[in-house]
């Protein structure tokens, strides 16, 4: 009984012969398969909109689009997606990275999809077109809003589609939890983080999200989010602008360890409590969450013991 599926080559799709195989396990397996991945990004466009109008598994909770961390030729066509995933109610967990983004808005499907739905990362336009009306998903507690970094390297993500998904999530966020995962380390985080902060006394959307008091921010291996002092105030100065945010989750950082002793632990609980100090905990990595008060206290009383023995 085949409950999981991974796709993760080109080849298994590439011939005819090769997907009628495909198609036909998929088929003989459809009403067993719950979770359903795929990582092939070279499949053009044709084969993926015959492979998913074809496809149709009725105990489906989980399903993940995948691709390496820099994008290159999106193949998968929003339409069909979306065409897919009105084909599968039962669908709780959605994970769509490096398919095609559309320059127009997404097509009406006319009823609510997805009512099972819980959490969800994809990009900000297909977060926006999944929580198009106050019906639509109904049961969703987590959304991760993706940012892309593109192989064509004169095309920069566009911020702005970040900011109207955050719009859209505001009228739920009492009901969410809401992560953050940049995947693109140019120069528009930077912008993007500032336009934030430079806006005037709650203009910036963020100080609207007064239920939001747990937030996640993950990042690519190459995003130095954290360890550079100049990003490290910015994002200090952003998260403050969350009114009642406590908790902070930070799960993939390049360069910050989760170790107490280490430096830039000890410069982020600096900036926390400068720039949010509404800001109670905080967890690195999968390390134990700390509490920023008590870490302040220890590590005044480690330099008092080591000014006591050097005496």
């Amino acid at each position: 009984m085949l409950r999981r599926f991974i796709l993760q080559s080109d080849m298994f799709l590439a011939t005819p012969s090769f997907l009628d195989w495909t198609n036909q396990l998929l088929s003989w397996c459809a009403q067993t398969i719950k979770h359903f991945e795929l990582q092939c990004t070279e499949t053009p466009s044709e084969t993926w909109r015959g492979f998913f109008s074809g496809v149709t598994l009725p105990s489906l909770t989980e399903f993940n689009i995948s691709c390496n961390l820099v994008v290159g030729n999106a193949n998968i066509r929003g339409r069909d997606i979306l065409a897919f995933l009105s084909r599968h109610p039962n669908i709780q967990n959605l994970s769509l990275h490096g398919i095609e983004v559309p320059r127009c808005a997404l097509p009406n499907l006319g009823k609510p999809i997805l009512p099972n739905l819980v959490q969800a990362l994809a990009h900000p336009m297909y977060i926006r077109w999944l929580l198009r009306g106050e019906e639509q998903c109904p049961k969703l507690k987590k959304v991760s809003l993706l940012t892309e970094y593109y192989l064509d390297r004169s095309r920069p993500f566009a911020y702005d589609a970040l900011d109207n998904a955050l719009e859209d999530l505001l009228s739920r966020s009492h009901n969410l939890d809401l992560t953050l995962r940049f995947t693109n380390d140019h120069l528009e985080l930077d912008s993007w983080l500032q336009s934030h902060i430079d806006a005037s006394p709650n203009a910036s959307i963020l100080s609207n999200f007064i239920d939001t008091k747990r937030l996640q921010i993950n990042c690519a291996y190459y995003v130095k989010l954290l360890t550079s002092p100049t990003r490290r105030e910015l994002v200090a100065q952003f998260l403050g602008l969350f009114p009642n945010l406590e908790y902070l989750e930070l799960g993939e950082q390049a360069g910050l360890s989760f170790l107490k002793e280490d430096s830039c632990m000890e410069a982020l609980v600096k900036a926390l409590q400068l720039h949010c100090p509404q800001v109670k905990t905080v967890k690195v990595h999968d390390s134990p969450a700390i509490n920023i008060e008590g870490f302040v206290v220890e590590r005044q009383r480690n330099r008092e013991r080591a000014t006591w023995k050097g005496q």
